[in-house]
């Protein structure tokens, strides 16, 4: 029977047999951090093969949250800037010069505008060299953005919080 037994238990969890095993007995598993503390949070960023450190290291993209408030006047002048650009885009002009006079001409007060032309990050090899047809915006008011980006295939207007290091528009990396 203790011949069954011990096979069993190999074959169940690959424990040692009880007559082989030291004076010690067999190892036991070490605790983990969060069963010795249960108020320990796992900094993971979820499923997946990710870097250990990958939320702190791009911590400086997190945006703010914005009030109902802000939202609301947001929403407002997100669809002032929709129906601008929208005739913009009908008219087939995506360039930055354009884009830019189209969103003054809204007079939108106490926004900050930042218009630039669309750009391609230097590790994508497989365009052209020439910079895509395009502009991206920004209208800010504190921590509150109105932005998006204009180009033949989409019109993109969005409300969102600023963040901390860039404002609006994220730089373009690499």
């Amino acid at each position: 029977m203790l011949a069954v037994s011990a096979t069993a238990l190999v074959a169940l969890g690959g424990c040692v047999d009880p007559a082989s095993s030291s004076a010690e007995g067999p190892p036991q598993p070490t605790p983990s951090s969060t069963a010795a503390n249960p108020e320990a949070v796992d900094q993971g960023s979820g499923p997946g093969d990710v870097a250990p450190h990958g939320a702190e290291n791009n911590a400086w993209k997190r945006r703010h949250g914005i009030s109902i408030d802000q939202q609301r006047r947001g929403d407002h002048v997100a669809a002032l800037v929709r129906a601008a650009l929208g005739r913009q885009r009908a008219a087939k002009k995506f360039d930055a010069a354009t884009t830019e006079r189209t969103l003054r001409a809204l007079k939108i007060a106490d926004f900050e505008l930042t218009v630039t032309p669309m750009s391609v990050p230097s590790y994508r090899t497989d365009v052209t060299p020439n910079p895509p047809l395009g502009a991206v915006f920004a209208l800010q008011h504190e921590r509150l953005c109105v932005d998006g980006d204009i180009r033949p295939e989409r019109l993109l207007v969005q409300v969102e919080g600023a963040a901390n290091e860039f404002g609006c528009i994220e730089p373009v990396s690499h």
